[in-house]
């Protein structure tokens, strides 16, 4: 309040107003914090660890994803890259209550892979809206054809999960499948 002060003394009345209100002079009248200070929607805590687990598992087991019979897969390994990309995607998907393997600037799945600097000769990608925790996704996309086949596919050994919250609180979920090359 005091720096306030100084830089009223300094200017016309108008002015002087409008620098009281935004030093929270008057009460209830402090301008509102820029938005990237406020806290945004939070994101419950541990959400991505239990998903790969519960992915593994899933994939341990054959199963039918639409009319193919899959066989068992090898476990996933997580990668940080992909980690890293999942996360950008949620989060971007998140910011703008958009659900699309397009994302921010036009970039696909693929795209975000190698901005992260993973090279890959195989890649998927699965999103997904709305699922309170990791059993609720992931049973919504095994019970999706494409997006279970991607959870089977024996060509692909990492994974990346990401989770991010919208402003409604609605969860936005991507995990990416791939192979280096």
């Amino acid at each position: 309040m005091a720096e306030c002060v100084r830089v009223l003394l300094r200017l016309p009345a108008l002015v002087a107003v409008v620098v009281l209100v935004a030093c929270g002079a008057f009460p209830g009248t402090r301008a509102p914090a820029p938005p990237e200070d406020r806290p945004g929607p939070v994101v419950p805590p541990g959400l991505e660890r239990p998903l790969l687990r519960m992915v593994n598992d899933a994939r341990a087991t054959p199963r039918r994803c639409g009319t193919a019979l899959m066989g068992p897969a090898p476990a996933l390994a997580t990668d940080s890259r992909l980690t890293a990309a999942a996360r950008g995607h949620s989060d971007w998907m998140a910011e703008t209550e958009t659900m699309d393997h397009t994302g921010r600037n036009g970039t696909s799945f693929a795209d975000r892979l190698l901005d992260e600097g993973y090279d890959f000769s195989a890649v998927a990608e699965n999103i997904a809206r709305g699922y309170a925790d990791p059993a609720a996704v992931l049973a919504g996309w095994l019970e999706s054809p494409g997006h279970c086949r991607n959870i089977m596919n024996p060509a692909f050994t990492h994974v990346g999960s990401g989770v991010a919250a919208a402003a409604d609180g609605a969860l936005y979920w991507t995990q990416v499948f791939a192979a280096p090359r």
